[in-house]
């Protein structure tokens, strides 16, 4: 499945999708990330904002939206 981290209502599609196809997930992996071959002094603030909303956020709502549904999938179980 293919979705930009950045987005939370595109986590939702992308896992929504997932979920239908093989079923909720054991685990999460995130490894999705954001990169500039550039040295440190030239990077941008927006460059910056970039790398850090993928993979502070984008880690984020990948956890959280797989996160929620594992917990109410557990609760249903009890």
């Amino acid at each position: 499945m293919q979705a930009d981290v950045r987005n939370p209502e595109a986590v939702k599609t992308a896992v929504d999708e997932c979920v239908a196809a093989f079923g909720l997930p054991n685990i999460v992996i995130n490894n999705a990330a954001g990169n500039f071959i550039s040295p440190s002094e030239r990077l941008s603030a927006n460059g910056w904002k970039a790398v850090t909303d993928i993979v502070l956020n984008g880690t984020a709502f990948v956890s959280l939206d797989i996160g929620r549904r594992m917990i109410e999938a557990k609760q249903g179980l009890t």
